[in-house]
C-alpha cells in the first residue's frame, strides 16, 4: 500500500470537517437580522418580472445576473431573511469547496513533477520553448481561472 493512500481517510475527514465548518459559520443565525438597505433593494429587484429586473438594472453598477438567480432562487426557498441571504452563503461554500480542490489540484501537479525529477527552472524553460504545449500549466491556469470566476460569482451583487 502506498504510504499516502493510507492518509487518504485523514485528509477526506479534514476536508468535510473544513467545508461543515464553513457552512456552519455561514448558515448560523443568518435570519437573525431584519434586511439591510441593499439586501432590501435586492429582494424588491428579485420579485420583479424577469424584463423588469432587467430594465431595473440597467442604469445600476451591478449586472442583472445576480437578481435573475436570486429570483430563482426565492421561488425555492421564499422571500424571507433566511431563504434570500441563504443564496450568498450557498455560494461561500462553493468557494471554498472550489478553493480546496484547486489546492488539491496545484498540489498534485507539484508533487507529480517532483516525482518526474523536474524543478522549477527546468520547468519555466519548457514553457519558455513551447507555450502551446503546456497542458499542466494550461490546466492550472484554467482551474485557476474557475476559482476566480466563483469567488467573483459569489460577491457579485
Amino acid at each position: 500500500m502506498r504510504p499516502h493512500a493510507r492518509r487518504a481517510p485523514w485528509r477526506l475527514l479534514l476536508l468535510l470537517a473544513v467545508l461543515w465548518l464553513a457552512t456552519g459559520l455561514r448558515f448560523y443565525r443568518l435570519d437573525a437580522q431584519s434586511f439591510w438597505n441593499d439586501e432590501g433593494n435586492s429582494a424588491r429587484l428579485s420579485e420583479r418580472a424577469i424584463p423588469l429586473i432587467i430594465a431595473g438594472t440597467a442604469s445600476d453598477v451591478h449586472p442583472p445576473l445576480y437578481y435573475l438567480i436570486l429570483r430563482g432562487w426565492r421561488e425555492l426557498l421564499g422571500a424571507r431573511e433566511f431563504g434570500l441571504r441563504a443564496f450568498s452563503a450557498f455560494s461561500g461554500v462553493l468557494t471554498v469547496a472550489a478553493t480546496l480542490a484547486l489546492t488539491k489540484l496545484l498540489a498534485q501537479d507539484k508533487r507529480n513533477a517532483e516525482l518526474r525529477g523536474e524543478d522549477a527552472e527546468d520547468r519555466r524553460e519548457e514553457i519558455k520553448k513551447s507555450p502551446r504545449n503546456s497542458a499542466p500549466s494550461l490546466r492550472s491556469s484554467a482551474f485557476l481561472s474557475a476559482f476566480l470566476l466563483s469567488c467573483a460569482s459569489s460577491l457579485v451583487r
